[in-house]
């Protein structure tokens, strides 16, 4: 695959931050920099009109202008890890975890990528569809799958369609991370067929949609709480003080909390504060007591308890490495 210059230089605008681009033979990657972190993207040339990249983005966010055909394209995004925020014109939110899969024609994206738990890996799959029909139909004469009919089973509604955890979606994509080098421009051809015959028997009116898009002003206030609830991990809040103190309802604050951040929301910040225990425990010589009070414990005890649960032994012998 050739990274012209005019592709290059279109990369260049499109992303905001630095931007490293290297080509190789078979494939080019585009990694970028910004204040909040740095991510990357892998990208291969399975057929005409169809590109697959792997994507690891260790940041908050970055914004991409990469203009997309208004009306020939179909993609698919796969999140292995992590979680990646999708705002849709209109103003509200979506977003894919672990196993999802999101199916999206690019035509209400803004264009700024958010990473509420600043990770996301994943693989996309993108079609530019009047050429990859075509490559379709000359790898596989009698291939069963119209994709634009498919566009339009899925991405009527101008929203992307989520899928939720289905193991097939797993299955596809996880063996894409341990592709043999010599066997790679086959296999990646197989499981885009795979893929596409996996989407071809779903029917979106019997999927699950119960995991709802959140509108701005929820998200934002969400967005705020978890700004107080994670600035100072000594200090501690009940659901009900911060959904008073941020004007929602306690059961909407729950739930929109794990959509956004993937975890209910006492999971979510009791994991901060034992990774933060783990790493005071690691490079520094505070005591236990004192550390249990920066996670906010007062009790040593439930300290000890709390951190032997989450990771398996206890502060001391953690830090000694047993």
């Amino acid at each position: 695959m050739s990274l012209n210059e005019l592709v290059a230089h279109e990369i260049h605008r499109a992303f905001d931050g630095e931007i490293e681009l290297h080509e190789s033979g078979e494939h080019y990657s585009v990694t970028m920099r910004n204040e909040s972190g740095e991510g990357s993207m892998l990208f291969y040339h399975v057929m005409p009109g169809i590109d697959l990249a792997y994507c690891n983005f260790s940041m908050d966010s970055c914004v991409s202008a990469l203009s997309v055909p208004n009306s020939d394209i179909l993609c698919v995004d796969y999140c292995r890890s992590g979680r990646m925020e999708q705002e849709i014109s209109g103003g509200s939110f979506a977003y894919i975890g672990a196993g999802d899969l999101k199916i999206d024609d690019r035509q209400n994206h803004t264009g700024q990528f958010v990473m509420p738990v600043s990770e996301y890996q994943g693989i996309t799959v993108s079609f530019e569809l009047s050429e990859a029909q075509r490559s379709l139909a000359g790898e596989l004469g009698g291939f069963p799958v119209d994709l634009r009919a498919l566009r339009q089973r899925f991405c009527t509604t101008g929203r992307p369609f989520m899928i939720h955890g289905v193991a097939s979606v797993n299955h596809i994509f996880s063996e894409l991370y341990s592709v043999p080098d010599h066997m790679r421009d086959a296999y990646f051809k197989l499981k885009v067929l795979e893929l596409l015959l996996f989407l071809e028997t779903i029917d979106p009116e019997e999927m699950d949609t119960s995991r709802p898009y959140y509108n701005r002003s929820l998200v934002q206030k969400i967005k705020a709480a978890h700004r107080m609830m994670t600035e100072d991990l000594s200090r501690t809040y009940t659901i009900e003080d911060i959904a008073r103190r941020f004007d929602i309802a306690p059961t909407a604050f729950k739930a929109c909390f794990k959509g956004v951040y993937g975890e209910p929301p006492h999971r979510y910040v009791r994991t901060l504060r034992m990774e933060h225990a783990a790493k005071l425990l690691t490079t520094t010589g505070r005591s236990i007591s004192d550390i249990a009070l920066a996670v906010g414990y007062e009790s040593p005890s439930k300290f000890t308890a709390a951190f032997s649960e989450w990771s398996g032994t206890t502060p001391s012998r953690f830090r000694q490495g047993l």
